[in-house]
């Protein structure tokens, strides 16, 4: 077992640490993989895009301007990229529907919860 600062100290070329101001809402509280990157406002169109793509591990970060007028994940979008094999979401951003989310086997971070639509 390693101690995360032993982790990131011997592979601070490799790894990126998250800002302290994102929130689990989840059920996995541990997630990593390769970064699909997306960048949207108040929408998630362009996250169901994402998720016809087979998710081989990935994490999909969304830059949602940090907006928290409205969510861009909730339930549905959580099961569908578990369906896919993504291992979660980093929302700059909001997520909605946090009792399913959290029930589901997925990391989802985000910056708040918000229960209105994009």
């Amino acid at each position: 077992m390693f101690k995360t600062a032993d982790l990131y100290d011997a592979h601070t070329d490799e790894v990126h640490v998250v800002a302290p101001l994102f929130h689990h809402f989840g059920g996995a509280r541990r997630f990593c993989g390769p970064m699909a990157t997306l960048k949207v406002y108040e929408d998630n169109l362009m996250v169901h895009e994402q998720l016809k793509e087979p998710g081989a591990g990935r994490v999909i970060v969304i830059d949602g301007a940090g907006s928290l007028r409205a969510a861009v994940v909730g339930d549905i979008l959580a099961q569908r990229a578990k369906d896919m094999g993504y291992s979660g979401y980093v929302v700059n951003g909001c997520v909605r529907d946090v009792a399913d989310c959290s029930r589901i086997d997925i990391g989802l971070m985000a910056l708040a919860a918000n229960p209105t639509r994009p």
